[in-house]
C-alpha cells in the first residue's frame, strides 16, 4: 500500500502551510512600523485656518463682553429674588429684611404685592403697604392666611391660591429654569467637581480593583435611584400639602 507524503515544515511545505505563509507575507499583515524620515512635530509645522482661529477668537471675546456689559446692567438677583409692586427686589438692599412675597389681594389686582419677613399665617388682621422708609401706608387690606413656596407666600383658599398660582407662572420657562439653577448654583458646582473627581478616582482604581469598580458604580447607581424616589416622594406630599385645602390622604384633597 502506497502512504502519502508527511509534511511538514521541516521539508516540504504543504498546500495549507503555503497558503499560510503566503497570507503573512502579505503587506497589510505586517506589523506597523512608522516611516524613518518621519521626526513626530517640529517647529516648522504651522498654524492652519488661521481665518477660524480669529473667528473662534472674536467671538469668545464679544460673547464675555456681552456678558459682563449685562451683568453690570442689570440684576443677576431677578433670577432668584421676587420683586414688590415698586419692582424692587425682596431680601436685597433696604428689603434685606423681608424676602418672602406676599399678595395683598391676588383676586383683584396681583400686582398689588409687597415683600414680608414671614408669611401671615392667619386670616383677618389688617395689613398695610409700605413706603420707601419700609413704614405703614394708609393702604391697607384684610390679611390672608398662607404659606411658604419658594420665597412666595401663597394663599391657602382655593380661589386666592389659583390666582396668584397664574401670576407667578407668568414667568418665562427660561427665566424660571435660570431661577432654579441661580438658586442652587453652589449643588451644582459641589455635584459637577464631585462626577469629576469620582471620574478621577474610576480611572486610577479601574487597573488594579476592576470588579470593586464594576460593582461599586453598580451599586452607586441603585443607591442614588433609591435617593430620587424618596426625593419625588417627598416633593409629591409637600405638593399635595401645598394644593390641597384639606388632604384626607395623599391621593385625595376634600
Amino acid at each position: 500500500m502506497k502512504l502519502k507524503p508527511q509534511h511538514n515544515r521541516f521539508t516540504t511545505l504543504s498546500l495549507l502551510e503555503k497558503y499560510e505563509l503566503d497570507d503573512l507575507n502579505q503587506a497589510e499583515n505586517q506589523t506597523l512600523v512608522g516611516e524613518e524620515s518621519f521626526k513626530g512635530p517640529v517647529t516648522e509645522r504651522s498654524v492652519r485656518d488661521r481665518r477660524w482661529l480669529v473667528t473662534g477668537v472674536v467671538t469668545l471675546v464679544v460673547y464675555l463682553g456681552v456678558c459682563v456689559y449685562l451683568v453690570n446692567l442689570g440684576s443677576v438677583q431677578r433670577l432668584s429674588h421676587p420683586s414688590d409692586f415698586r419692582s424692587e427686589l425682596c431680601g436685597t438692599n433696604h428689603l434685606s429684611g423681608h424676602p418672602f412675597l406676599y399678595f395683598l389681594q391676588p383676586l383683584v389686582d396681583p400686582q398689588v404685592r409687597m415683600c414680608v419677613t414671614k408669611c401671615p399665617q392667619e386670616t383677618g388682621p389688617r395689613i398695610c403697604l409700605y413706603d420707601r422708609s419700609m413704614r405703614d401706608t394708609i393702604y391697607c387690606y384684610d390679611q390672608l392666611k398662607t404659606s411658604l413656596v419658594n420665597k412666595v407666600c401663597m394663599a391657602e383658599e382655593p380661589l386666592n391660591k389659583e390666582a396668584i398660582t397664574r401670576e407667578v407662572n407668568k414667568e418665562s420657562l427660561s427665566r424660571t429654569a435660570m431661577s432654579v439653577v441661580y438658586s442652587s448654583r453652589w449643588w451644582v458646582f459641589l455635584g459637577l467637581l464631585g462626577a469629576i473627581s469620582m471620574a478621577w478616582v474610576m480611572t486610577l482604581l479601574i487597573n488594579r480593583w476592576v470588579k470593586v469598580v464594576v460593582w461599586g458604580a453598580m451599586w452607586m447607581g441603585i443607591l442614588g435611584w433609591v435617593v430620587m424616589a424618596g426625593v419625588a416622594r417627598r416633593e409629591y406630599q409637600s405638593r399635595v400639602a401645598r394644593e390641597c385645602l384639606f388632604s384626607l390622604d395623599l391621593y385625595h384633597c376634600a
